[in-house]
């Protein structure tokens, strides 16, 4: 389990990465796209040209357009001769006016061959664009076939089923299983050095006894006092099975720190999945309920004309819509981030103030205090504050859609999971601009909020000539979807080895320590006690090492759980940093009912024991 959860984890990125980088070497992924409203003229190709560093380029053209007789909307690209090419997965690319080659996740809804109509809408000027791994052997022997079945399986198991959470949300090829020599060395080596090693050491220990002396029974240890004792008012009031166990769980400290360690392990990786699991699971839910109101928001051209303007009017007074409100809506942009690359951040400014509060609800995460747009600051989502590393009073700088540098006073942080979002109002937007506000978009809330309504809403206003674009947070959903998914799987796993983990090690443990100990506990019988009494005075240590456990696995579980929030998730993602009661309460269950049954088997144990057999034998 030690290997596989340790060279599963360590591969399956490389591999995904590997697959990645073989897809777009094969495909000849383009490095930068520059996209045009107007189109690009010679005069730009020869710009773009001779620009430093580039080494090929190639023009083309893409539309957005409505599928006829559907709600339906798709974005249709010319083909590509030489850059982003695809791969053919069924029927052939287009050879003649007329054909296409569709997404082959629409397979199911159009077969090759098959008729496809689209509305495509006119552009501003009228016309159209659209184109283009006797004691020592045998920890060998088991340790050694233990990380053969781990390393296979983390080399191919947990890559799949990440692979395949991933594929259901995104079209991907198949993933490429590579073998990893280093991390299956490492894998090997702790294996040996966990159970070569300890083993080699205790069986060299003995062997080096004389043999009259290895057929005696072991002398007790010279008493001494315990930490315990040292506090009198504490250790008085104890009784004497409760001081017994006290004096027996530091007699044995290897199995002491053996049984804390183990339980910590496993209670960590429990509390750490359960935690992963409840911090992701519910961002889609706050984000698209009690944070953002609007379905869609719907640009409008840079030119458009009264009538244009009007129509547009007119579709948001229709039957479907419920409310809609004039906004700035632009798309600014940050390097930052783990690989400080390139950031996408959407500006929303309005001079409504009070109805802004309808689409969008702007509040501290731990507080819900409301979070209010003033003239000298704006309102800033909080993972693009974590990203920046601001806070309230700071300032910071972004592009615009000119490439100019604007700096943004941070004036609140407001809860957001999902993108990366600046909220202000039209007096900031025009100190930290310098130019008169305008609004240019609307934010739109529809009496039916389903995701089929919003795709049909939304394929309705592109048709539109004013229309610019139109951003859908079914998109957003379908993304916080997908990497909810994936996230759970991979965190089922982790659970699953944890429970496995806790099983395994306190039943190794527990069934040590009663064969270690027979002649004590035959020795306890003999002298009267019942076996359940019998079961107590032995297994109240595991109870109360296991107890200890829990409690430094809670604070490990916090540790993993908070780095994996920050290290997992995509920069422009979020995940609940709050830790569930269930993440914590589950693993205490988890040992529970763990000893409630090695509990039980130690009573039968000891209920059938043959304690004169026991009392001859030598520990």
């Amino acid at each position: 389990m030690g290997s596989f959860a340790l060279v599963g984890l360590k591969v399956t990125g490389p591999d995904m990465q590997a697959t990645a980088a073989d897809f777009y070497g094969r495909n000849n992924l383009a490095d930068i796209t520059v996209v045009s409203n107007y189109g690009i003229s010679k005069d730009d190709e020869r710009i773009i040209g001779k620009a430093d560093g580039i080494k090929e380029v190639e023009y083309g053209y893409f539309k957005d357009v409505a599928i006829s007789g559907t709600d339906r909307s798709m974005r249709i690209y010319s083909k590509p001769d030489a850059v982003s090419t695809y791969d053919v997965t069924e029927g052939r690319l287009p050879k003649r006016t007329g054909e296409i080659a569709l997404d082959m996740k629409e397979r199911d809804r159009f077969a090759v061959g098959s008729t496809l109509n689209v509305t495509e809408k006119t552009d501003i000027a009228g016309g159209t664009v659209l184109r283009h791994h006797k004691f020592t052997v045998y920890g060998f022997a088991a340790s050694t076939l233990g990380t053969c079945i781990g390393v296979l399986a983390g080399h191919t198991l947990l890559p799949l089923i990440v692979a395949h959470a991933y594929s259901a949300g995104f079209t991907m090829p198949d993933i490429m299983l590579k073998f990893h020599p280093w991390i299956t060395m490492a894998a090997f080596a702790l294996a040996w050095i966990s159970a070569v090693v300890p083993a080699w050491l205790a069986a060299s220990k003995e062997l080096r006894e004389k043999p009259a002396s290895l057929l005696l029974p072991k002398p007790p240890a010279k008493g001494s006092k315990i930490l315990l004792e040292h506090f009198p008012p504490l250790w008085n009031r104890l009784n004497f099975t409760h001081k017994v166990t006290a004096r027996n769980i530091f007699r044995y400290k290897t199995r002491m720190f053996m049984t804390i360690f183990g339980v910590c392990g496993a209670v960590s990786l429990l509390t750490a999945g359960l935690a992963v699991q409840s911090s992701i699971g519910q961002i889609g839910n706050r984000q698209f309920e009690e944070l953002i109101h609007y379905d869609l928001i719907v640009a409008e051209e840079s030119d458009t004309n009264s009538a244009q303007r009007e129509e547009i009017a007119t579709t948001l007074k229709g039957k479907t819509v419920q409310s809609s409100t004039a906004v700035r809506y632009e798309e600014l942009s940050k390097t930052a981030g783990k690989k400080n690359d390139k950031q996408s951040i959407t500006l929303l400014a309005t001079d409504d103030a009070y109805n802004f509060n309808e689409y969008l609800t702007l509040r501290d995460r731990k507080t819900h205090q409301p979070q209010i747009l003033v003239n000298n600051g704006a309102v800033i989502s909080e993972r693009l504050a974590e990203m920046l590393n601001v806070s309230v009073g700071d300032t910071f700088t972004v592009n615009d859609e000119n490439g100019a540098q604007r700096t943004i006073k941070v004036a609140g942080i407001s809860e957001m999971y999902i993108g990366h979002f600046i909220f202000m109002n039209a007096q900031c937007y025009e100190h930290v601009f310098g130019d008169q506000y305008s609004t240019n978009a609307y934010m739109v809330r529809l009496k039916d909020h389903s995701n089929a309504n919003t795709e049909r809403q939304g394929a309705k206003f592109m048709k539109l000539a004013a229309v610019r674009g139109v951003v859908q947070n079914t998109t957003q959903k379908n993304m916080v979807s997908t990497i909810v998914g994936s996230l759970n799987q991979i965190m089922e796993v982790l659970i699953l080895v944890a429970v496995l983990l806790a099983v395994v090690i306190l039943y190794d443990l527990t069934n040590l320590n009663v064969s270690e100990r027979i002649r004590e506990l035959s020795t306890i019988k003999v002298l009267g006690f019942h076996t359940s009494e019998t079961t107590m005075y032995i297994y109240r240590e595991t109870i109360l090492l296991s107890l200890l456990g829990i409690l430094a696995g809670y604070g490990f579980g916090e540790w993993l759980h908070r780095y994996i929030i920050t290290e997992v998730p995509p920069d422009e993602v979020m995940f609940d940093p709050a830790i569930s009661w269930i993440a914590l309460a589950a693993p205490a269950i988890v040992v529970a009912v763990v000893l409630a049954v090695l509990g039980w088997i130690v009573y039968r144990q000891l209920e059938t024991v043959d304690m004169l057999e026991a009392l001859k034998s030598v520990e």
